[in-house]
């Protein structure tokens, strides 16, 4: 089944929809198909997963996003994408001030209604700011979308039309983590105290931290986006968040990602609550949060602890996303502070990210907003450094095979 998106979306218009896996898979799909009938529109998206916009009609798009994985990295690799670097705590404001403009919104909802409502479910993003924004609003029912508290409800007088185009939820798959992530994971477990509230990404580094802490008491979850992995910290009672000092009791997160049974686990939970970026990522909240423990990843990191969470090999891979909202709430906790994780080298040893300098000049988080940065090989403690003992504890922390390489630079560059 599909639709006619045609008669709501002119040339020139600017569409936008749920990212991660709040895709509206239907709706996207029906916009490919009616592309060249419109003609030309322009995209407003964050990541996606989905299948997007197929190659043959690219040219009818223009993108702008917030970050380059995904299907973005095709449209990217295509030339058909404007990059917009950006906090994601910054993101609503933006919208809101008009600076991004969005005209039609596609969301993926859950299937039933409550107390005249459909659920965002998996996400909040920056929607509740562009449902509010958006002149035409249109909602695709998703099988296995789960009702979830927060800031998730939108009311069904909102829609322009309500759909269902037999699509499912996005479910993202667990990815094995290698042998190195699996070494920064266990020293980021020694580090982490009882009671401590957690942020972490996605991937390999989170997921085996998050499974190292099942003997650690009274934990809290307050993050950007909350995984499967964190489901049995919950369920075993391991997550009570009962010392966050806010939202007691409650684990916060603005996206899910996991799969179908985890978003099961999550519907209805009485002690999950999605809620909006304005909260999720704001400094004003973030500070008042004890023991605030951040855990995030990059592509590289110089000698100083300027990290580049966005590019590699001068394509845009990353983006800036909630990093630095997090690094800086750490810090600003009472007993937080943030960690980096990163493999010292590639897959195959071939090239070292921990560098003399970021190679493309691109710096995500500032090295002054950075506590720990932790490889394979050690954890090298950077806040309250000087510049040279910053340099001698990221060599230490570097692959043995680089050591001397990176010395050298390090003696050229002062």
């Amino acid at each position: 089944m599909s639709m006619d998106l045609s008669r709501y979306i002119k040339p020139g218009t600017t569409v936008s929809w749920g990212v991660l896996t709040g895709t509206p898979v239907g709706l996207v799909r029906a916009l490919d198909h009616c592309l060249p009938t419109i003609g030309s529109c322009n995209v407003f998206i964050g990541l996606t997963v989905d299948e997007g916009i197929r190659d043959e009609h690219l040219p009818y798009v223009h993108f702008k996003c917030i970050g380059g994985g995904g299907t973005c990295s095709r449209y990217i690799r295509n030339g058909s994408v404007d990059m917009i670097p950006i906090h994601l705590s910054d993101l609503p404001k933006v919208i809101r001030d008009g600076k991004i403009n969005i005209d039609v919104l596609l969301l993926a909802v859950s299937p039933h209604e409550e107390n005249g409502c459909v659920s965002l479910g998996v996400l909040t993003d920056f929607l509740p700011i562009a449902i509010e924004r958006a002149s035409i609003v249109i909602g695709e029912r998703v099988q296995g979308m789960p009702w979830t508290h927060g800031d998730t409800q939108v009311p069904v007088s909102r829609f322009t039309e309500l759909v269902d185009l037999g699509s499912r939820v996005v479910e993202v798959p667990y990815r094995r983590a290698s042998a190195a992530e699996s070494r920064i994971a266990e020293q980021i477990v020694d580090m982490i105290p009882h009671g401590a509230t957690l942020q972490f990404g996605i991937g390999g580094v989170p997921d085996v931290v998050l499974r190292g802490l099942t003997g650690h008491k009274d934990m809290g979850i307050h993050t950007g986006i909350l995984t499967e992995a964190a489901q049995v910290l919950i369920e075993t009672g391991v997550v009570t968040n009962r010392f966050k000092g806010i939202d007691e009791g409650q684990t916060v997160t603005a996206y899910l990602a996991g799969s179908r049974s985890f978003y099961d686990f999550c519907d209805h939970h009485p002690a999950i609550q999605v809620r909006r970026l304005e909260y999720t990522h704001s400094p004003a909240t973030l500070c008042r949060i004890r023991n605030l423990i951040s855990i995030n990843s990059a592509f590289e990191v110089d000698l100083t602890g300027q990290i580049n969470g966005e590019m590699v090999r001068g394509q845009y891979f990353g983006q800036v996303g909630g990093q630095s909202d997090f690094m800086r709430g750490a810090a600003a906790s009472e007993g937080g502070f943030s960690i980096l994780g990163l493999a010292s080298t590639n897959r195959n040893e071939t090239i070292s990210r921990i560098v003399p300098k970021l190679a493309d000049g691109v710096v995500t988080s500032l090295r002054t907003d950075a506590d720990y940065v932790v490889t394979e090989y050690g954890v090298a403690e950077l806040r309250g450094k000087t510049l040279g003992e910053r340099t001698d504890a990221m060599i230490e922390i570097s692959h043995p095979k680089f050591r001397e390489e990176l010395r050298q630079a390090s003696r050229l560059t002062g």
